[in-house]
């Protein structure tokens, strides 16, 4: 089965970059705060589009292997408000439901070119 060490990887990549000298912390889930916010564009059935807090993430993650696979992430944008200490980030993603087989696209700008 894959795991979040394996298939999490282009999502914690791009994270990371986007993330970076923005927040501290060496692992992935440090990265982020407690009351970390995470809407997502995914168009795999019964997969959740909106998430609150840190550990729900962690606990949503802990089956990702077993959803979808991603094969890359790209077209990341960062959007940082220092007013508010918010760091939003957009990126588009691909890959394939794992039940299926069948290939899924998430892009906060469908038009875009990748």
């Amino acid at each position: 089965m894959r795991t979040w060490a394996t298939s999490g990887l282009w999502i914690r990549s791009a994270i990371e970059q986007g993330l970076a000298g923005f927040v501290d912390g060496d692992h992935f889930f440090d990265l982020l705060a407690q009351d970390v916010v995470f809407d997502f564009i995914i168009t795999v059935p019964n997969y959740p589009h909106h998430i609150v807090g840190r550990a729900n993430l962690i606990a949503l993650y802990r089956g990702y292997g077993s959803t979808f696979f991603l094969d890359r992430c790209y077209d990341l944008r960062t959007h940082h408000s220092p007013s508010t200490s918010t760091v939003m980030l957009e990126y588009s993603s691909e890959g394939r439901v794992v039940a299926t087989g069948q290939p899924y696209g998430g892009s906060p700008r469908p038009n875009y070119p990748a």
